[in-house]
């Protein structure tokens, strides 16, 4: 074998290395940071207080949202910028929280938090806690696909409703587009 075939074959296989070594280091820290986060979560229940899931994030845990028709809990972060969504769904500063007798807006990715949204189907229950862990219960009255270069999410005052958004398609091969899927709830007074 020649000389660079050796050096060459060393060096695909250090390339190969590294990127191994950044996607295990990717999945280690979504892994610590669902942990750090549900500890948060923990210590809000505790205090009553808004608490920031690690000492330097910009964002604090304001709800939780459970699915029980897929069996699973997700944290809601406040704020929906991308570095929040980076690790869990995001509460829309511009909406009300639950009991404020508004839209409530969460968004997460399609890819992750919000991929079992496609299975869930009409008169589904979804159910939000708050820093006081108050059950909050809606219903889904609605799901739609909508463009968001000719339509907008209304933010309304007076009725409570739950509105879940991610990008559509679900099985896209490119991120970005224009088309969200909106699940959209009422509030009912228990499952």
């Amino acid at each position: 074998m020649k000389k660079s075939s050796k050096y060459f074959i060393a060096l695909m296989l250090t390339i190969g290395f590294i990127f191994f070594g950044k996607g295990i280091y990717i999945q280690a820290k979504a892994i610590l940071a669902q942990y750090l986060i549900e500890s948060s979560w923990k210590e809000t229940l505790e205090t009553k207080q808004y608490q920031k899931p690690w000492s330097w994030a910009d964002t604090t845990i304001v709800l939780k949202m459970e699915i029980p028709k897929l069996q699973k809990d997700l944290y809601v972060l406040e704020g929906d910028s991308g570095s929040s969504l980076a690790f869990a769904p995001g509460h829309s500063q511009m909406s009300k929280l639950p009991g404020e007798n508004g839209t409530i807006l969460i968004s997460a990715h399609r890819d992750t938090h919000f991929e079992p949204l496609q299975y869930l189907n009409l008169e589904d229950k979804i159910v939000l806690y708050d820093k006081n862990n108050t059950k909050y219960f809606y219903r889904i009255i609605n799901k739609k696909i909508i463009d968001v270069n000719h339509d907008t999410i209304p933010i309304k005052m007076g009725k409570e409703e739950l509105i879940l958004v991610t990008c559509w398609p679900f099985d896209a091969i490119i991120a970005g587009g224009t088309k969200r899927y909106l699940v959209i709830g009422e509030k009912i007074e228990s499952i």
